[in-house]
């Protein structure tokens, strides 16, 4: 890989002895280490990875902050937090390489633009004062409904999983997504090729870039 390549989208799954998943979960993967990371990193010459929160953990972010401070300096890390969370709690995550918030709605089901823009304010209240940025997991209606509070949002936004892109929704997401100029960030390729794979990859890449353009 190029020099200064990092992984944008990375879960840790920890030994379930120490790291309990919660009950709410959609799946139970089996566990991929740190050093399976730092192998795996190495072997492609990675430089810097970001360890985002997996829906099958909830609001418990131990696993995650323990491998980032494990990882060091190369490691930055995505939370997933909720009202109990406290300000305390939020400046020991900063501490420890956190700079996101993700809001998992596509996993918690929730498909309502009233009550994911509620989520999203009341979200970016807690974090704009410490730089931090949020990273969005939601469907494409959901941007187009909220996409006037997007872009007056005062902290960067992220739609992981290429914004939960559907085959009959690409070209017109492609329409969404040059009108908010916003960063999407390429992670879960394969869940995004499942959807559109009779597309050629080259046709798919052009895509995307031109979302991406001014």
């Amino acid at each position: 890989m190029p020099d200064g390549t990092v992984d944008t989208h990375v879960y840790i799954v920890g030994s379930l002895s120490q790291y309990s998943f919660t009950a709410k979960r959609s799946y139970s993967p089996p566990e991929a280490s740190v050093d399976q990371l730092r192998q795996l990193h190495k072997s492609l010459s990675i430089e810097g990875v970001m360890i985002v929160q997996p829906s099958f953990y909830g609001t418990d972010n131990r696993c995650k902050l323990d491998a980032t401070r494990s990882l060091g300096i190369a490691a930055l890390a995505i939370v997933v937090i909720d009202e109990k969370t406290t300000d305390s709690e939020l400046d020991q995550m900063q501490k420890s390489g956190v700079c996101g918030v993700r809001l998992n709605l596509a996993t918690a089901g929730i498909s309502d633009p009233a009550a994911s823009g509620r989520f999203l304010r009341t979200t970016v209240d807690r974090i704009k004062a410490r730089g931090w940025h949020i990273q969005f997991n939601t469907e494409p209606k959901i941007i187009g409904a909220l996409k006037s509070e997007f872009s007056a949002l005062p902290v960067p936004v992220v739609f992981d999983h290429f914004g939960v892109l559907m085959q009959r929704t690409v070209f017109m997401s492609k329409v969404l997504m040059r009108y908010l100029s916003l960063w999407v960030v390429a992670a879960h390729m394969s869940k995004f090729l499942q959807r559109i794979y009779y597309l050629p990859i080259r046709r798919i890449m052009r895509v995307m870039l031109r979302w991406l353009r001014p």
